[in-house]
């Protein structure tokens, strides 16, 4: 049996429904990053709350030059943080729990570019309606199409490992007469241009870049075999897609 990031006790305690003490490791060091990001959280807001209190006792301080950029980029990082308190508590109710929830099914493979500044490949699995962060070197060892065991935290849905149920007999999810099946992402890509969206409006729903979402749309293009939205559309609905 083929595993992805499992060791034998890592297995024997999932077995059990419980967290290994290499997973429990896993989902501490996670949980530093969102403590990290909470208090840069606090850290931002605290200084948003003194640039208002310099304003309202020092009305000349409000006049300054510097006020233009410093308060457009403390607002961008206090969105960019915004969810790091919750994700902090979910992480300790994890902790707490010790136990690991299992998710099977076939996987797809996909990746975007991020927005903004941060504009690094991110990698990803889906498996049903979950997606779960992975690292290049870990998604690779997926097989697209096959189906697995996928082991994640609760709260979380922090990946911890792998399990290859099937290996043979099982091919990509694919239409008839599709040579290369869509990915999750091309999908959703080809659902919502069907419904009229622009590539802005589609990256705003996806939360991706315009470039991220033109790459795949020409990706789903090449696979379609067709060259405009309305061919794309006619050509999904063709083969039961839409």
């Amino acid at each position: 049996m083929i595993r992805i990031n499992l060791t034998d006790d890592d297995i024997t305690a999932n077995r059990q429904g419980l967290l290994s003490d290499n997973q429990r490791e896993m989902v501490r060091l996670q949980r530093l990053e969102w403590v990290a990001g909470t208090l840069g959280l606090a850290g931002v807001a605290l200084g948003l709350l003194a640039i208002l209190f310099l304003k309202i006792q020092h009305p000349s301080f409000a006049a300054r030059g510097e006020l233009f950029l410093i308060v457009p980029v403390m607002l961008f990082w206090l969105w960019v943080l915004r969810h790091m308190p919750q994700r902090w508590r979910q992480a300790t109710r994890d902790l707490r729990a010790g136990q690991v929830a299992i998710v099977e099914g076939l996987v797809q493979t996909d990746f975007d570019f991020g927005m903004g500044l941060f504009r690094t490949v991110r990698h990803s699995i889906q498996v049903q309606e979950y997606s779960f962060r992975v690292s290049q070197a870990q998604q690779r060892l997926f097989k697209t199409g096959q189906t697995y065991r996928i082991y994640h935290t609760t709260y979380t849905h922090q990946f911890l490992g792998a399990l290859l149920l099937v290996e043979e007999g099982n091919p990509p999810l694919r239409p008839p007469n599709l040579a290369e099946p869509l990915s999750s992402r091309e999908l959703e890509v080809v659902k919502l241009i069907a419904c009229g969206l622009t590539n802005q409006q589609i990256g705003v729903q996806l939360s991706l870049s315009v470039n991220t979402v033109k790459m795949y749309t020409s990706q789903l293009y090449t696979k379609l075999g067709v060259s405009r939205r309305t061919e794309a559309v006619a050509r999904a609905r063709e083969l039961n897609l839409l």
